[in-house]
């Protein structure tokens, strides 16, 4: 068996088995079957939740948030789709990591231009990514009323959502 390199600088492997480096951001290191995996399995909030929440099934949520075309459709269910590489970074500590929002940024534009939908963030994505934050923590946290999806259903919904875009 092949031994890995798992010090490869300033890079991550993969779920695919590619090598994405943070100072390069090739856009051929990036995939979405990637990015579907990372963001299944990122909890959102740090995991502080009674049960666990992914990313993924928040990007599902403000994809299905509201009636749009498609590639508003896209650029919601996309919104955090450089989480999947750096990791859901909270708000509040985010902006105290003036270089993770660098990367985040630079990330953000490099997968948006992949894919095909905009970026910086229309108002109306953060408008939705706001009401989505404040909607599953009401229902979540304080009223468990929201269905929580394993990682590979989070996985599938994301892939499904985004193939049905992409078609």
């Amino acid at each position: 068996m092949k031994k890995e390199n798992l010090y490869e600088p300033h890079s991550i492997r993969t779920y695919t088995g590619v090598y994405f480096n943070y100072l390069e951001m090739d856009p051929e290191t990036i995939d979405i079957e990637d990015i579907a995996h990372g963001l299944s399995n990122t909890s959102r909030w740090m995991g502080q939740t009674k049960k666990f929440y992914s990313v993924a099934q928040h990007c599902c949520w403000c994809h299905d948030a509201t009636e749009l075309l498609p590639w508003e459709k896209l650029e919601r269910l996309m919104h955090d789709a450089s989480e999947a590489y750096l990791g859901d970074c909270p708000s509040p500590l985010k902006v105290l990591l003036p270089e993770y929002r660098r990367l985040e940024k630079k990330l953000s534009k490099v997968i948006s231009d992949k894919y095909g939908y905009s970026y910086p963030y229309s108002s109306l994505t953060k408008e939705i990514d706001n009401a989505c934050l404040e909607t599953e923590w009401v229902e979540m946290i304080l009223g468990n009323r929201v269905d929580h999806w394993s990682p590979g259903r989070a996985k599938a919904e994301f892939l499904k959502r985004f193939n049905n875009l992409k078609k």
